[in-house]
């Protein structure tokens, strides 16, 4: 459904305010922003998403736009978090996953982590994620490749580009992150409907 969402500032206001005030006991995590124009808004009279970012507390921005460096964040601030080659995805994929999970040895495991790497685009946070859901939701690596493909398919990003301005690399098109987000929003809905 296209439904049009209307914020107002006045509740956004009061939630930054309240973010200020309790600036140790919360993590905001801003995933693919990367239209910076968007973000700071073209003009003064503009509402955008920088007017309702706190000052204080703890705040990760993923962005494939090199300009939020120095112009968001601090110039040291910033990390740039390249894809890890095969081998080093691989690991970090396999010995974060418990051996009654996936093990290692075996070639259905080696096939599904090489699946589900090639699906993630061996970017980090994604394997952490993906790992995590897997713990967390008792599922093997091929359960796991096929729950993956299948929110993927869901979410109709098979073939959906994304905005982004720094790099032709293809791997930005698969939204990894995102997907692996979203399956865990899903599980944590699914234990705690409240």
């Amino acid at each position: 459904q296209n439904e049009t969402v209307t914020y107002e500032p006045h509740y956004l206001r009061k939630t930054l305010l309240k973010l200020e005030e309790t600036s140790g006991s919360w993590l905001m995590i801003l995933d693919n922003t990367d239209d910076l124009d968007e973000f700071r808004g073209k003009s003064e009279q503009d509402m955008c998403v920088s007017s309702f970012i706190p000052r204080r507390g703890r705040i990760i921005i993923t962005t494939r736009d090199r300009r939020f460096q120095g112009l968001v964040a601090g110039a040291h601030d910033g990390q740039r978090v390249d894809p890890m080659d095969d081998v080093e995805a691989k690991y970090l994929l396999l010995n974060s996953v418990p051996e009654h999970l996936g093990n290692a040895d075996s070639g259905e495991t080696k096939s599904a982590a090489g699946e589900l790497l090639e699906e993630l685009g061996n970017l980090p946070l994604a394997v952490a994620q993906a790992a995590a859901n897997i713990v967390d939701q008792h599922l093997s690596l091929t359960e796991y490749v096929s729950l993956y493909r299948d929110k993927k398919r869901r979410m109709g990003l098979l073939q959906s580009p994304v905005q982004d301005f720094q790099s032709k690399d293809p791997r930005n098109a698969s939204q990894s992150v995102l997907v692996t987000w979203e399956l865990s929003f899903e599980h944590l809905q699914k234990q705690n409907p409240l």
